[in-house]
């Protein structure tokens, strides 16, 4: 769903846990006729490098 540009972004959030980052609140629809379903908000793990995510975290301490 990524693909055809469904997915909303509106109340999407970044939180930082533990040296990860984790996505919130973004909306990826399921796909119609798709075998498989999944929870359209669940959370999603960022893939970042640890120096990426401290400098995101830095990032948001000083700009809030």
């Amino acid at each position: 769903m990524l693909r055809h540009g469904t997915a909303d972004l509106t109340d999407a959030w970044v939180a930082f846990s533990a040296r990860e980052a984790w996505l919130n609140g973004l909306n990826i629809p399921e796909m119609q006729g798709s075998p498989w379903g999944h929870d359209a908000k669940r959370k999603r793990k960022l893939l970042l490098h640890g120096h990426q995510i401290e400098q995101l975290k830095r990032a948001v301490e000083r700009e809030g």
